[in-house]
């Protein structure tokens, strides 16, 4: 029986794309203990893949570098990230390294312009 404390765990480590042997190691659970939570979630192993995805973006677009996404995801090679997200999503790294500065740009001017520009006497 799982208590509370390994739910919210579990249920935040999905939430993050963590697989169900890599939740279950980090906690001292079996696979199949976390597995049978996350489906009584209703959450699939494709869902896990998306979250996994949509993390591994945020967290590029954040400035982590592959290898430290690598490692904490325990993979073996950073080549994994470039190729999942080419494949899922149609993605390179530097798409979405570009895609996160334009952004900040954006809310840069944004931001300016609010303000009157970088010269409000």
């Amino acid at each position: 029986m799982l208590n509370d404390e390994q739910k919210h765990q579990i249920t935040q480590a999905i939430k993050r794309g963590f697989f169900d042997p890599q939740i279950a190691s980090r906690l001292g659970l079996t696979p199949t203990q976390v597995a049978r939570f996350r489906m009584w979630q209703g959450v699939t192993g494709k869902q896990v893949m998306v979250n996994r995805l949509d993390t591994w973006i945020s967290l590029l677009e954040r400035g982590l570098s592959t290898m430290d996404i690598a490692q904490m995801y325990e993979l073996t090679k950073t080549s994994t990230i470039t190729i999942l997200l080419a494949r899922h999503r149609g993605l390179s790294i530097q798409k979405v390294r570009k895609a996160a500065q334009e952004k900040k740009m954006a809310a840069l001017e944004e931001k300016l312009e609010k303000t009157g520009g970088p010269f409000n006497f």
